[in-house]
Parts: C-alpha cells; sequence; structure tokens
C-alpha cells in the first residue's frame, strides 16, 4: 500500500507497478496515522481518533475496533501489537487479540520510548533496546504475552534483525568503531562478534553532525539482510559527506556503495527476493 495526503485528507491504497494505484480508504489528515499489511489482502490501518480499522484490499469491506494507540508496531495472528496512548502508558507495547470481541488491550512491555521492538521469528518473544528511560540500559527479551521480562545484555546497543539460526543481532559503539554481534540462541551459548567495524570513520547513523564521542544510532537507517548475511547503512560522516555502506558480514569486508549528496533523502524498506536456479537458491538487493 501507499499513501497520499493534502491539506485535508489521507489516502490508503494498494498500489502495482502494472496497474492503477486503487484507494481504500481516506482519513482527515489530522487523524491518519500509520497502517501496516496482517496478511496478502488485509491492511490495518490507525484512526488516531481512537480506532483501528482492518481494510479487505479485494473486496472493499470494512471492521473497526476502538483501540486508542500511539502507533501500529506489527501484527501477528491473531494480535495487534500497537503503542500504548490515551488511558494506557505511552511509550509501552500493548498487544489485543482482534479476533475476541470486545478484547482488552495487554500491556507486554515497560515504557520505554523511543525504541524499535522486534518480534521473534516464532511469534513468542519481543526483544527492544532501553536506552534512556527509567531502568538499566540494555537490550531486554520479554514473551509475546508479557511475561518473563528480563534483562539480556546490559550497555548500549540497539537489535537490527535475525541471523540465519534466529540468532538476534546487535549493532553495537565500542570506542569509536561499531561492531555487529550476534547473540547466542541459548542462555548459555555466547554472543560472538560479527564485524568489528562496520561503519569506518562514521559519526552517526542518523544525520550530519560533527565528532562526538556517542555515534548516533537510528533504526531507520539500517537494514540488516534476510539470514544476516549482510548489513547495509547510510552513514554520516564529520567532514558533511555521506555514504551507502554495504558490510558483507559473510566475508567481513566493508565497501562504501555509494557517495550522496549532502541533500540527498534515502530510505532502506528492505530487500527483493529473485530465484536463481530450481533448488530455490536466492540472492539479495537492497531497495532504495
Amino acid at each position: 500500500y501507499n499513501t497520499t495526503s493534502t491539506d485535508q485528507q489521507k489516502t490508503y491504497a494498494t498500489y502495482s507497478p502494472t496497474a492503477n494505484s486503487r484507494p481504500l480508504y481516506q482519513l482527515d489528515a489530522s487523524q491518519g496515522g500509520n497502517a501496516l499489511w496482517m496478511d496478502a489482502h488485509h491492511v490495518l490501518v490507525q484512526n488516531t481518533a481512537g480506532t483501528v480499522v482492518e481494510l479487505d484490499t479485494q473486496t472493499g469491506t470494512q471492521q473497526t475496533w476502538p483501540l486508542q494507540t500511539g502507533g501500529l508496531i506489527f501484527y501477528h495472528q491473531p494480535f495487534l501489537y500497537f503503542a500504548g496512548a490515551e488511558n494506557l502508558v505511552a511509550g509501552a507495547l500493548y498487544r489485543v487479540n482482534l479476533a475476541e470481541a470486545n478484547a482488552a488491550p495487554q500491556q507486554v512491555t515497560n515504557a520505554t520510548p523511543h525504541t524499535r521492538f522486534w518480534l521473534s521469528p516464532d511469534g513468542t518473544t519481543v526483544f527492544y533496546a532501553n536506552q534512556g528511560s527509567p531502568g538499566e540500559q540494555g537490550i531486554y527479551a520479554v514473551g509475546s504475552d508479557g511475561q518473563n521480562a528480563r534483562l539480556l545484555r546490559a550497555g548500549p546497543g540497539i537489535p537490527i534483525g535475525y541471523a540465519e539460526d534466529n540468532a538476534l543481532m546487535l549493532l553495537q559503539q565500542v570506542d569509536n568503531r561499531l561492531e555487529v554481534i550476534q547473540m547466542g540462541t541459548t542462555p548459555t551459548q555466547p554472543e560472538h562478534v560479527v564485524l568489528a567495524n562496520a561503519a569506518p570513520g562514521a559519526s552517526s547513523l542518523c544525520g550530519s553532525g560533527g565528532i562526538a564521542a556517542i555515534i548516533a544510532l537510528c533504526d531507520q537507517n539500517i537494514a540488516l539482510e534476510p539470514y544476516g548475511h549482510g548489513l547495509l547503512l547510510h552513514v554520516y560522516y564529520a567532514n558533511g559527506s555521506q555514504n551507502l555502506v554495504y558490510d558483507n558480514l559473510v566475508t567481513g569486508t566493508s565497501r562504501a556503495i555509494r557517495s550522496l549528496p549532502a541533500d540527498t533523502g534515502v530510505q532502506l524498506p528492505g530487500w527483493s527476493k529473485m530465484s536463481t536456479s530450481a533448488t530455490s537458491l536466492s540472492s539479495q538487493a537492497a531497495r532504495l
């Protein structure tokens, strides 16, 4: 889907390169929030006025839930995970069972503003970084039902995705370097450094700025390849320049693949997958 906005309205639509855009839904511009896919045919749309709308992209039918949310985070059948708002705890992750009539929201995490939540591939665990809210700084895990919250790893760093064995991958600063870390898949399995210098010379992954003791990390400028084989970063340097840097996490090499003008805006939405043989081998390419 894509969204378009005017001063009065925000339009949600599906789009295909081989067909025209198909409008699905409109909201007042001041009330239109984010949207996410439930499956191949259904989209959830946040209405900041106090509802969440499910749209069937094939039939146009709608279903509405009375939910005040601070943003839709992800969907794992039958649960919608969202950020708290209004009478809920702001900055906390909640979930609600959309298959259950009048289901009450269930709090999953404590208030943790300015973080990204990651659902494990099997849907059982939520991972997130606590960097500035009350509590110890570190990487946390909690059951997707809000039970068994625990500190996995103290100190700075943010989750960036998963390795081929579903182990959590992290990015952390050590001295003036950014390290890629792979966590163990069990409590007794040690973590290990996958790449010791993911962005040589970087001053920020957030925006231009001077030399700082702390390299700012922003999720939107980090894209881990499926299975953790590669990492794409939008890197800023102290001299004002910026590059797209690709780290091959299999060979341990890093290279700038594109130099960007200072006024360039870049989004890293994900990866394509192209079949290369009858045995379903695939090759991934970044989508910019």
